[in-house]
């Protein structure tokens, strides 16, 4: 996810609804006050919970504006400590008429609020791929879409954008709050009209539970994780079967119903291998993972890699990164075909979260990305951990 700073503070004198003059607010908290304090008041509102924090960032997923599982990351200022700015990730959008319609909604209500000013807007893509192609979802997963707009007032600076995992993404930064070092931070002005209303009224999510009894195993527990945008809970066959009912993939061996693999689209991907492994005497999920459709040259397979690996980067914290090659193999020998063929490559980026950890690989396989999900139970069987 991104950079974490957790900072435990003993008062809790901040959870309440009052609003203080010149602070922005989402869904009637105010953008202020500790991490902590922030976290009270939004773990307050219906339906809404708190996902994780590693540094500066912490996470949370609830409704906003009718949109279930809108995904909320806080940041906070070193210096301060206070909370400065609130990025939303509204929901994946499957087609681009869908998630331009989407960004242009609010495009539109941003630039025509009288409490906001235009700063700069932008759209198009960056070549090969122009709208109206058909391959307009395959350039923002490439991160070659180029909508983005920005607004600002004396209390807020709002960057409007479709970002590469197909969401509309809402950075909003309450200027009485930014670090000295950015750009907007003088225009600040504790007496700017309240721009606030710009998202509508508050609306939380339904008051059931998030999971609720929708008939799913007992050995069934929520899990911070989520992928394909759908929380991971469950059992193997379970989650699988969600994937096929909701994210339009295709199951292709349930032999082993402890291991489930499945054919679907993952980030811009056709026609990837995705395996789902629950441990054996929990009923619960302990690893995903995602195979790319592997290219015929290694040319190819390094872009895979690293455009993969690029979309971790801007999402979670990196804790170790290796580009290399063992015995008589390097890159650029001609032999990097063979030496994967071998297992004599070592591309490997490794992201740790607060559910388990993430390696994004090169393998005889393909591209692989692997989740490892901790869980609460420790049965006595043994996981291999070379099982594919």
């Amino acid at each position: 996810m991104k950079k974490f700073l957790s900072f435990i503070l003993l008062s809790m004198i901040a959870c309440t609804s009052a609003l203080a003059a010149g602070h922005f607010s989402i869904l009637g908290v105010e953008i202020n006050g500790s991490q902590e304090q922030f976290k009270c008041k939004m773990t307050a509102i219906s339906g809404m919970r708190y996902d994780n924090n590693t540094l500066d960032i912490w996470v949370y997923y609830g409704k906003f504006e009718g949109m279930p599982e809108t995904e909320f990351y806080v940041s906070d200022n070193n210096d301060t400590d206070k909370v400065y700015k609130v990025t939303m990730y509204l929901p994946e959008q499957s087609s681009w008429d869908a998630l331009k319609s989407r960004y242009m909604t609010y495009f539109n209500r941003f630039k025509n609020y009288s409490g906001l000013r235009i700063e700069s807007s932008s759209t198009g893509f960056d070549s090969p791929y122009r709208e109206g192609d058909g391959d307009e979802m395959v350039a923002v997963a490439s991160d070659k879409c180029n909508y983005e707009s920005t607004f600002y007032n004396g209390q807020v600076y709002i960057v409007l954008r479709i970002c590469m995992f197909k969401q509309v993404q809402i950075s909003v930064y309450d200027l009485a709050n930014t670090p000295s070092s950015f750009d907007y931070r003088n225009h600040y002005s504790a007496s700017a009209s309240d721009a606030s209303s710009v998202f509508g009224s508050v609306n939380a999510a339904p008051s059931s539970a998030p999971y609720g009894s929708q008939g799913y195993s007992s050995g069934s527990s929520a899990s911070s994780l989520t992928f394909f945008s759908l929380p991971v809970y469950g059992t193997a066959k379970e989650f699988a079967n969600r994937l096929v009912s909701q994210k339009n993939c295709r199951i292709t061996n349930d032999s082993n119903i402890q291991r489930i693999g499945l054919k679907g689209n993952f980030a811009g991907y056709n026609d990837c291998d995705i395996f789902v492994n629950e441990k054996p005497g929990t009923g619960q999920i302990y690893q995903l993972r995602v195979f790319l459709p592997q290219p015929s040259t290694w040319s190819a397979i390094k872009q895979q890699y690293f455009s993969f690996k690029n979309i971790y980067d801007s999402k979670y914290t990196c804790t170790q990164s290796v580009t290399s090659f063992s015995g008589s193999y390097r890159d650029g020998d001609g032999n990097e075909m063979q030496a994967i063929d071998n297992g004599n490559v070592d591309y490997r980026s490794e992201y740790t979260t607060a559910w388990g950890s993430i390696t994004v690989s090169i393998t005889k396989f393909g591209v692989r990305a692997e989740y490892n999900i901790t869980l609460n139970t420790s049965p006595s069987t043994t996981i291999d951990p070379t099982d594919l």
